[in-house]
């Protein structure tokens, strides 16, 4: 079986879930942070933000896949 065309074959094979630096606090609010720089929240928990960040990935990537399949 061989890796994803995204995957390099010097990436590390454990993907985590999500990077904790795009986590943060402002003025006692969590957010999340997309590749885009835009913060999204605020949350009330630093769970509540990394939830809503597991959410966020999983929509980006079935946006993408149904890109990559023609869906509109």
């Amino acid at each position: 079986m061989s890796d994803s065309p995204d995957h390099r074959k010097t990436d590390s094979k454990a993907v985590p879930l999500f990077r904790t630096h795009r986590i943060h606090s402002i003025n006692s609010e969590w957010y999340f942070l997309t590749r885009e720089g835009q913060n999204i929240g605020p949350f009330p928990t630093r769970k509540d933000a990394e939830e809503n960040l597991l959410e966020f990935l999983k929509s980006i990537k079935k946006i993408n896949a149904m890109t990559k399949r023609g869906v509109k």
